[in-house]
């Protein structure tokens, strides 16, 4: 089963791109099932909240369903974030596209919605950021870059919850751009294809799971750099050893926000490992910080429990690790 877009009540341009397959990156908006006042926020980074997709795919309005029902019910807002996908950028222009959109709804949001019609408005003060694998590590660092602004006027999220997110890059993917180069000779076919993928407008959004074909030039690009474990050489724009400022975990200080890291235990895309170093980081720098581990879990796991096979074993995950953060975070809210 492939997984199906959730449709925004609202979507606002906040960044226009020449030469994208879309006008640019947008805040995507659902409204909460029932509010008075200004409402807190959900701010999703979704490879699919801030959205994940080892950021090259993934979209921003395919949703953890139950989660985005968890929030809405509650009476707040969730909103999802769009981002320029990698190879045409790498993962500094990811968070800033991330960190210019926080910014917009900390400053523009409201107007947007109030010209869209909402019946509703946001308050900027009282916002989560939460994502998963690509979106988990750049929750963590929107809270490293709202602090680098040192604007008063933006406040940084009152907590985060990254998903099993890559931290130290150096722990995977650590061959050389010439491994995927070397594909020139070795599959022709498919280098072609991911090669094509340069000739094409920068992307803000690809629906991964339903394009998994070797012809289509993104999924091509995917395959090659994962197959080869050169991506991480394209998303820093340099060959491991990856420097210490790549490492997540490098901007944490004691005026990070409080983080509940959900692990994905039986992970084998991003090692286990990275979630611990960014406790280790946060618990060391003295910022309040939770870990749930679910159990036998794959990487993916809290936006593919709908549709995993053992039921049991998906409630089993909601139980013991996705519900505690999601009612830690709740309590943050202020609610």
């Amino acid at each position: 089963m492939a997984y199906r877009p959730i449709s925004p009540d609202y979507s606002s341009l906040f960044k226009p791109l020449p030469n994208a397959t879309t006008p640019g990156c947008h805040l995507h908006v659902w409204r909460p099932h029932a509010s008075t006042g200004p409402v807190p926020v959900f701010y999703l980074l979704t490879g699919r909240y801030i959205h994940g997709g080892a950021f090259t795919a993934g979209d921003a309005v395919h949703g953890p369903f139950r989660q985005f029902r968890y929030w809405l019910e509650r009476g707040i807002a969730v909103v999802s974030v769009e981002y320029r996908l990698v190879p045409h950028v790498t993962i500094t222009e990811c968070r800033q596209d991330v960190l210019d959109g926080y910014v917009f709804l900390q400053r523009g949001l409201n107007g947007a919605l109030d010209a869209l019609g909402a019946s509703f408005s946001i308050d900027g003060t009282r916002v989560v950021a939460a994502g998963a694998s690509a979106g988990g590590t750049l929750c963590v660092d929107l809270g490293t870059d709202v602090l680098a602004l040192a604007d008063p006027a933006i406040p940084i999220p009152r907590a985060v919850v990254p998903a099993y997110p890559l931290v130290d890059p150096n722990t995977q993917m650590t061959a050389p751009r010439a491994a995927y180069h070397a594909l020139a000779q070795a599959e022709p076919e498919l280098y072609a294809a991911a090669q094509s993928l340069y000739a094409e407008p920068v992307s803000t959004g690809f629906a991964f799971t339903p394009n998994r074909d070797p012809s289509n030039p993104r999924w091509a690009w995917f395959k090659a750099t994962f197959d080869t474990k050169s991506h991480n050489s394209f998303l820093f724009a340099c060959d491991a050893p990856y420097p210490p400022s790549t490492d997540a975990a490098a901007g944490i200080t004691r005026r990070s926000p409080p983080t509940f890291v959900i692990v994905a235990a039986a992970d084998t895309e991003i090692p286990v490992v990275n979630s611990y170093r960014l406790r280790d980081a946060l618990d060391l720098a003295g910022v309040e910080v939770h870990v749930a581990e679910a159990r036998d879990a794959p990487h993916g796991f809290t936006v593919m429990m709908g549709r995993y096979p053992d039921r049991e074993k998906a409630e089993a995950w909601w139980d013991e690790a996705v519900l505690p953060a999601l009612e830690w975070a709740y309590g943050k809210l202020g609610m």
